[in-house]
């Protein structure tokens, strides 16, 4: 018989949610006792400290050790976290796969895969057993690192261990696959995923489509990326869909392509009067689609409101790429259409209008933006005169709200 995932199974006695953040005296003894051992935290060795004999009792402490843990994890202090960890196994701690689960995803929050398949390794061997929370943070790790295995041997390894692969398993074989360029296998992990009983759904076409760059998009994918639209479970999966889509065709230049999707996803759900490519000139004239195809809300696919999954990232793909080509007239147009539908500019933007306006060789609008950007700093923005920047001379295009400053814009 399969093991189901026991993340949840004795969790309570491990909890340690409730107990807050460990006193500032522990915190500070910690610091003093990662000079005196730098290299490991070794309990037999420890006994004889007098300093380690307060850490120790507090380790002993329901609930201490894996709060303290947490902890170190949130502080970016991931050798310390792992550290205390062992050491606090060693004095008679015992955790949850609950807690091993949240360790791993508190190291893939600092990038440390290397250390997500030590835990997870380590986590086997202390419980007796693994759960397919835990495999599937192992598989994320290994494809992280670029060590990239099989679907047959991916899935022997869940079936050896006893626990059923969930979706995110199969979407995470996925992902590896295309990651590594392998189209085929990633379409045969789909066949596995459906042999499984895990039907191919909007959010598994926004795995695919996020690692099809290295392929292109043939107009197969790009007709079942876009049914996927209409049947996306939430907008998020909506928006990410159309992105995905809408970087692809742009990456080949394919302005048609992107006028179709736009004017596709954004026609009221289960019109059949329009279809792709209806309502918008991307890709002959000067604009993206009208005010009301893009940008605003259509009527809901179901019973529920469904917002049109056109967001601020779908106008800056668009803007950037007006940008390099020097485009101003359909950016302009874009910036019109955005402002139509009520989309707030964010760094990206500004960003993409620097580009633009340089290109289109409007410099002293292009400092405009960038003086927005830097209106909280006077001392950086009387750098900007040595640019060239001239603030009483009036922009001639549109100038977007001051955003955060960043290196993009910069």
């Amino acid at each position: 018989m399969l093991r189901q995932d026991r993340t949840k199974e004795n969790t309570a006695q491990h909890e340690p949610a409730s107990l807050g953040p460990p006193p500032p005296e522990i915190l500070s003894l910690l610091d003093v006792l990662f000079v005196e051992y730098p290299s490991n935290f070794v309990l037999s060795e420890m006994r004889q400290s007098k300093l380690a004999s307060t850490l120790l009792s507090y380790l002993r402490l329901p609930q201490r050790t894996p709060a303290l843990v947490l902890h170190l994890l949130d502080a970016r202090l991931h050798i310390r976290a792992l550290r205390i960890m062992h050491l606090g196994a060693e004095v008679g701690c015992t955790y949850s796969p609950k807690f091993y689960g949240q360790c791993a995803e508190g190291l893939a929050r600092l990038g440390c895969w290397r250390q997500v398949v030590d835990l997870t390794s380590w986590a086997r061997q202390r419980l007796g057993y693994t759960t397919t929370w835990l495999l599937n943070w192992r598989l994320q790790a290994l494809m992280e690192l670029q060590h990239f295995v099989s679907t047959e041997d991916v899935l022997a390894l869940y079936e050896k261990e006893r626990v059923r692969a969930s979706r995110l398993t199969y979407h995470l074989i996925i992902s590896m696959h295309m990651r590594n360029h392998h189209l085929t296998a990633a379409l045969d992990a789909l066949q596995h995923m459906e042999r499984a009983g895990f039907a191919v759904t909007a959010r598994t076409w926004a795995v695919v489509l996020l690692g099809y760059r290295s392929f292109g998009v043939t107009p197969a994918v790009k007709s079942q990326a876009l049914a996927a639209l209409g049947t996306a479970a939430d907008d998020k999966t909506s928006t990410v869909i159309l992105n995905s889509i809408v970087r692809l065709l742009l990456d080949t230049g394919d302005m048609t392509g992107v006028a179709e999707v736009l004017s596709y996803a954004s026609r009221p759900s289960g019109d059949p009067s329009a279809g792709p490519g209806e309502g918008s000139t991307l890709h002959g004239d000067a604009s993206v689609g009208s005010p009301t195809t893009v940008g605003s809300p259509r009527p809901s696919r179901s019973t529920s409101s469904r917002q049109n999954p056109v967001d601020v990232t779908t106008y800056n793909l668009l803007l950037g790429h007006l940008a390099r080509q020097g485009d101003l007239t359909r950016a302009l147009n874009v910036l019109r259409q955005m402002q139509a539908a009520a989309v707030r500019p964010n760094s990206d933007t500004a960003a993409a209008l620097v580009r633009l306006y340089y290109a289109a060789g409007h410099s002293n609008d292009a400092l405009h933006v960038a003086a927005g950007v830097l209106n909280n700093l006077p001392d950086a923005l009387e750098q900007l005169t040595l640019l060239g920047f001239s603030p009483s001379t009036a922009p001639q295009h549109p100038i977007p709200p001051p955003t955060p400053p960043t290196i993009q814009v910069l």
